[in-house]
């Protein structure tokens, strides 16, 4: 007894406690503080005593504070269950005095009493009855207090819909806690955006985000910060394009979003959105064959909107096609067509580009200007591409769907096509220099001297995972991939299948690699 635990940033999940209490934690006689915490899964289950009527465990889907008093800032409680009291939280036994400050609690549930939050003696009269102090939080249905001293300070709200991005899924699409896609992040819509309490909440949620002011929502919170949101999750800025626009053409909503993507990128800063709808958008940060959409380090870029979603796992990406087009000259002529639509350089880091279509791209000038006719990538680190076609791109030299040279960082492709993609060179859908991986991609139809489908440079140790390669051709050497001497790249559960070259139909590899093939 008597610990004072600080826990920040942590997700605790799908834990159990089986006749006992406190499924995600249990406090007895301690006063933790826990920041920007995640319970969501966690279980309690407890069996009734014959002997004394009681119950023996169950209580606290989550958490359980026996004879103690915790400290919760801006934590989110969701799908947690107890067999007895407080699905989420049960704070239970004098002279525990518990405080919750900007937390959520929704979706969780209690098979005697309380499903959200439970304050009370648990059916013991002779024990001292705990106290409870709520301020700026979003209780489904509020606090069941029994026999207890419950203070619901400012800011309460009792909504009918907090509007999470998916309370179902809240580990998200790719499986993993902690990261942009968690289920638990929250809507523009939902009403505990801007409604929390700026002065104790973390600078930072649990996903290192900065308090952002979303301009289209009136703030109901206090503090400076006072555009703080509940829960564990702060809601981004985002700026929104769509080119048929017809508001103030700010990008603060859709329908007074930007016309043009560029404006978009000028103003977006770390940690903030991009949303695109469907339409063609061409760069025009400069003219010419030099105009490249130029990605901001920490931005993260959605396309595959129709321009009504109010959070980005509503779209289809598919049907509602964002196509980022290279054809900055002459309508149709490829021949002065810019030599990178997207160009991702320098220190930029922290890049998500989701969900559009590359197309058009010509890398025919001199030096770099040869090389990565769709996207080209010269030392970006912690870069993800995903959901995105890449597609009639071309190089003079190498990577002409993507030109990946990194040499302090990581690059990964998850889920894109790479399709009918020429370079003259190396790596007709993909030229690699230190890339990560690519997951799940489709490599079809491209054409290279070298590396019809993907070319791996020397020196690096790239993964190929669930990938498919088919009908590409290189009129010399590793029709669907070459691997180039000193390249060690690991391939697994791919297919390779109809591709040409003079040497090495499907794979060419050089003495010297050490290539690990497998299922």
């Amino acid at each position: 007894g008597g610990a004072s635990p600080a826990i920040t940033d942590c997700v605790i999940a799908n834990n159990h406690a089986e006749k006992a209490n406190g499924g995600g934690l249990y406090c007895n006689y301690s006063r933790p503080v826990l920041r920007n915490c995640v319970f969501v899964g966690n279980t309690a289950r407890g069996v009734h005593d014959v002997g004394n009527g009681m119950p023996y465990g169950g209580y606290g889907g989550a958490i359980a504070g026996e004879h103690s008093s915790p400290l919760l800032i801006n934590c989110t409680f969701s799908n947690n269950q107890a067999s007895y009291y407080g699905g989420a939280v049960c704070n239970y036994y004098g002279p525990s005095a518990a405080e919750m400050v900007n937390c959520i609690s929704w979706n969780n549930y209690a098979l005697t009493d309380g499903n959200e939050v439970y304050s009370g003696n648990c059916d013991s009269p002779d024990i001292p009855s705990p106290s409870l102090n709520l301020e700026y939080c979003c209780i489904k249905g509020g606090v069941t207090n029994v026999g207890g001293f419950v203070t619901e300070g400012m800011g309460n709200i009792e909504p009918n819909c907090v509007d999470f991005i998916d309370v179902n899924n809240p580990v998200g699409p790719d499986g993993v806690f902690g990261s942009l896609d968690d289920g638990l992040r929250l809507c523009v819509t939902s009403p505990c955006v801007d409604a929390a309490d700026g002065e104790v909440a973390p600078l930072t949620d649990i996903l290192g985000l900065v308090r952002a002011d979303i301009s289209d929502v009136n703030n109901t919170g206090s503090g400076q910060l006072l555009y703080t949101d509940m829960g564990a999750y702060e809601l981004p800025v985002i700026w929104y394009v769509d080119k048929n626009a017809s508001g103030a053409n700010d990008g603060t909503a859709w329908v007074d979003a930007f016309e043009d993507l560029q404006d978009a990128l000028d103003i977006a800063q770390d940690g903030e959105e991009i949303w695109v709808a469907d339409g063609n958008y061409i760069p025009d940060d400069a003219i010419g064959q030099t105009a490249s959409f130029r990605l901001t380090s920490g931005v993260r870029l959605y396309g595959g909107f129709s321009g009504l979603e109010t959070a980005y796992h509503q779209r289809d990406w598919k049907t509602n096609r964002t196509f980022l087009s290279g054809d900055v000259g002459v309508l149709g002529d490829v021949n002065d067509n810019s030599y990178h639509v997207v160009t991702i350089s320098g220190d930029a880091s922290g890049i998500l580009l989701d969900g559009f279509t590359i197309t058009g791209g010509n890398a025919n000038g001199d030096n770099d200007y040869g090389n990565g006719g769709g996207v080209h990538c010269d030392n970006g680190n912690s870069v993800v591409i995903q959901n995105c076609i890449f597609e009639d791109n071309k190089a003079s030299a190498d990577g002409g769907g993507m030109y990946c040279w990194v040499s302090d960082g990581q690059v990964t492709a998850k889920n894109c096509y790479f399709i009918g993609n020429i370079a003259g060179e190396n790596g007709g859908g993909l030229y690699n220099n230190f890339m990560g991986a690519a997951i799940s991609c489709v490599f079809y139809d491209n054409f290279a001297a070298s590396g019809g489908g993907a070319y791996n440079d020397e020196g690096i140790s790239p993964d190929f995972i669930n990938c498919t390669f088919v009908n590409n051709t290189a009129s010399s050497q590793g029709g669907g991939l070459h691997n180039i001497t000193g390249s060690n790249p690991t391939i697994t559960n791919c297919i390779f299948w109809g591709n040409h070259a003079t040497d090495g139909n499907e794979i060419k590899s050089y003495e010297g690699t050490s290539s690990i093939i497998s299922y």
